[in-house]
């Protein structure tokens, strides 16, 4: 069965033509070719079909080998190109050859043509596959770039042998820098033994080892990866090397922590408010029954007295009955003064009556008359537009900062600010005090700084805590405003006053 060889055959002489067919017919070849002598003929023919080869006359009237030449090269076409000749000289073939021929022929030794064209076939033939080994090499490469994930290939003895760009990016290394080093030395953490990166050869042939490890970058940072061991087999199943795939899970890992800690706080927070509730509830029992309950008691016992005086025979004592009845009036007195303290410890009647201001400078004046530490509140707000829900929150978070200053700053003198902008509702609070230390913020017993922040992000806002040992602590909230009003200067020192509060 004849060979297919498809030809384009740039050649201006029948005789010469037909000479080259017959050549390429006796060693078994069926030639479909097609003869061009101008350059527009081999312009179109180059384009029109896929050729296996190209033999070229060298010397043609108006187009020769040399043109046919530059025309492929500059075309892209990698077609074996072999020059045929009767007046070639052997500076003009080397020439040739340097432009990009592939071999030379002379007609008169037309017997050389046939090999010729057959070694530079298989030649085609393997830069062909060359070139799709390396596109496909490439494909690999950008496919390895595109994961995002670190890809690392190591051999037998640990030497890396791949480094894509996601690993340039985690560990900080080039590619050019990192190739030929050992992997477990260039980027396992030195400080930590226990926890080392490991490059040893998985022991099973197509087992995988997936694992959370520490890994150091060039710059010294050690970083928690997701790393992912398998191995490289050879056609006989021995392992020759690994691949390594590696993710950064350091802010995956710190976003656990602190989210389990978010949990374990709210869990602290929602007992200690649910203690606190029934601790509010016991006092307010123990007010009632202790307070009230004897004041009644009283009265019931008064009137009773009064009610056998005015039913016995005889002159009714009447100055004696007047000062029973001014006892009762006293009494009475007392116990509405009783209910006005528990209301008012449940919830000042001034936050609802005169609003949050108002509510602020009366609980920096009775946080002074309670516990002696001066309170210096400077009011630089005007027509506060806060719901009853914000104003409520507010207040709270106020109270709270003034109970842990009372409890744990060791303060003299805490300076209030609360001031109002375009935007922005900021009450701040600076004592004197110890200064609340780091540990503290975010420790599982803070649950007055939890509760806190959880009251300011419900109505939008945020709240801070800066504390300097033996500086005192600043706590600053801040609340986004709706439709703020112009903001006035007005001052109010806290200090002990005989006013009763009410």
């Amino acid at each position: 069965m004849k060979k297919p060889l498809r030809l384009l055959l740039v050649e201006d002489s029948d005789p010469d033509a037909f000479l080259i067919l017959a050549e390429l017919g006796q060693h078994g070849y069926d030639v479909h070719c097609q003869r061009v002598q101008t350059e527009p003929s081999f312009r179109a023919g180059l384009e029109a079909k896929k050729w296996d080869v190209i033999v070229a006359d060298y010397r043609l009237p108006h187009f020769g080998a040399s043109d046919a030449l530059h025309i492929v090269r500059e075309s892209g076409f990698d077609i074996p190109f072999i020059i045929v000749s009767g007046t070639i000289g052997e500076e003009v073939a080397v020439a040739a050859m340097k432009a990009g021929a592939q071999d030379y022929v002379m007609k008169g030794k037309l017997a050389r043509l046939v090999p010729a064209i057959e070694r530079e076939l298989r030649d085609a033939e393997v830069r062909r596959a060359r070139a799709r080994a390396e596109e496909e090499l490439r494909f690999q490469a950008d496919l390895l770039n595109a994961v995002g994930q670190a890809v690392v290939a190591t051999d037998e003895q640990g030497k890396i042998t791949y480094w894509n760009r996601p690993a340039e990016m985690l560990y900080g290394w080039a590619a050019g820098e990192a190739l030929g080093k050992s992997l477990v030395e260039l980027v396992s953490p030195k400080s930590s033994p226990g926890n080392r990166l490991t490059n040893q050869l998985p022991g099973n042939a197509g087992a995988n080892r997936a694992s959370e490890q520490i890994v150091r970058r060039r710059d010294g940072k050690e970083l928690t990866a997701l790393v992912n061991n398998a191995p490289v087999l050879d056609a006989s199943g021995k392992v020759t090397g690994m691949i390594q795939v590696s993710t950064d899970v350091t802010e995956r890992k710190a976003a656990e922590v602190q989210l389990q800690n978010s949990r374990e706080q709210l869990r602290a927070l929602a007992a200690r408010l649910q203690a606190v509730r029934e601790e509010e509830r016991k006092g307010l029992s123990r007010d009632i029954h202790d307070e009230l309950g004897q004041v009644l008691t009283g009265l019931k016992m008064e009137l009773a007295w009064m009610r056998s005086r005015l039913k016995s025979p005889g002159t009714v004592p009447r100055k004696e009955l007047l000062r029973k009845i001014a006892f009762l009036g006293s009494q009475i007195d007392a116990s509405a003064n009783t209910v006005r303290k528990l209301c008012s410890e449940l919830r000042p009647g001034i936050l609802d009556d005169l609003g949050l201001v108002a509510a602020i400078e009366w609980q920096a004046l009775e946080f002074t008359k309670r516990t002696g530490i001066k309170c210096h509140l400077i009011n630089q707000t005007n027509r506060l537009t806060l719901d009853p829900d914000g104003n409520t929150a507010v207040f709270r978070i106020f109270q709270e900062i003034l109970t842990n200053v009372a409890r744990h700053a060791k303060a003299g003198k805490v300076t209030v600010r609360l001031e109002q902008t375009k935007e922005m509702l900021v009450l701040e609070a600076k004592d004197d005090g110890k200064g609340i230390r780091d540990t503290d913020l975010t420790g599982s017993k803070s649950l007055g700084l939890l509760g806190m922040r959880e009251r300011a992000m419900a109505i939008g806002g945020m709240i801070d805590f800066e504390g300097r040992e033996g500086g005192g602590t600043t706590v600053s909230l801040s609340l986004p405003l709706k439709d703020p009003g112009a903001p006035v200067l007005r001052e109010t020192r806290a200090r002990k006053s005989s006013r009763k509060g009410k």
